[in-house]
């Protein structure tokens, strides 16, 4: 709670889309699925590991591959508010990944071990 509230990291916003859409899949329920996987990438980009399952489920019928174009629109959506001013979003987000190795966790390691 502590870090989600107080920190604001959204992780456990993407899980709970990430949950939702894996219920929704095993639901037969498409649509929905690929709008909270849309919502779960939104919030961290980690989810869009998934997307190949997902359309692994639905690719032998084309009206299931319209519902995974329209429920990953969600993706693009969620940055509009961002495009007011893209160049200082653009220069914000460069020093944010800038600092990038403050939390890299596994990625640390695998550096320090294969240089």
């Amino acid at each position: 709670v502590v870090e989600f509230w107080g920190m604001g990291h959204n992780d456990a916003l993407a899980v709970a889309c990430v949950v939702g859409a894996l219920w929704a899949m095993d639901a037969k329920r498409e649509g929905l699925a690929f709008v909270c996987l849309g919502a779960a990438v939104a919030f961290k980009w980690w989810p869009a590991l998934l997307l190949p399952v997902f359309l692994g489920r639905v690719w032998e019928e084309p009206r299931r591959l319209v519902w995974a174009a329209a429920g990953m629109a969600v993706v693009p959506l969620a940055f509009l508010p961002y495009w007011s001013d893209v160049a200082q979003n653009a220069r914000f987000l460069g020093g944010f990944a800038g600092g990038w190795r403050n939390n890299d966790s596994l990625f640390g390691i695998t550096y320090a071990l294969a240089g």
